[in-house]
């Protein structure tokens, strides 16, 4: 499921909240989602984000868009 969430830094419910209606909008019987896009959270919101709804991150290292290097 592609995401697109809000941007600003005092958005943190407001992407909370876009989450749980995605994630209620699949069927219990899809047992595996992948949610990827710009979810737009800030440093340790990711960790509140997993915990409140039971999800699981796969992190990585670096920034996932720096224009100097990525074309």
């Amino acid at each position: 499921m592609g995401v697109h969430l809000a941007h600003s830094e005092e958005a943190g419910a407001e992407r909370l909240t876009q989450l749980r209606a995605m994630l209620s909008s699949i069927p219990e019987s899809d047992a595996n989602v992948v949610v990827l896009g710009d979810l737009n959270v800030r440093r340790g919101e990711d960790e509140e984000l997993c915990d409140a709804l039971k999800l699981s991150d796969a992190e990585y290292i670096g920034d996932s868009w720096n224009p100097c290097v990525n074309k």
